[in-house]
């Protein structure tokens, strides 16, 4: 007869969805790191503990000249974010190829 407009929407409209969720969820994650500002301006260069973020790690160590710290803390960044959009990524490609 035909498929209800529930089952459209699950196997039509969210398969082609994935790409731009996986787009946009990139430049949410860069974005939720870009919050340093904000929290500086409430904790201070030496916020407590619960507030203490790794932009005031790196912010910290750059202005006290701790190459050694910044790079470690910088390539540990740049490893999570790698991970994390590497685990979506073959989320999103199994069902991609569960799809097809």
């Amino acid at each position: 007869m035909g498929a209800s407009a529930f089952q459209k929407f699950r196997y039509i409209t969210t398969p082609q969805m994935w790409y731009s969720v996986f787009f946009a969820l990139i430049f949410s994650v860069i974005n939720a790191f870009k919050c340093f500002r904000e929290i500086f301006l409430i904790g201070g260069e030496h916020p407590v503990d619960e507030l203490y973020m790794l932009q005031h790690f790196i912010n910290n160590c750059f202005s006290n000249l701790n190459y050694q710290k910044l790079s470690v803390a910088s390539v540990l960044l740049l490893i999570v974010i790698i991970v994390f959009f590497g685990l979506f990524y073959a989320f999103v490609s199994r069902k991609e190829a569960f799809r097809e």
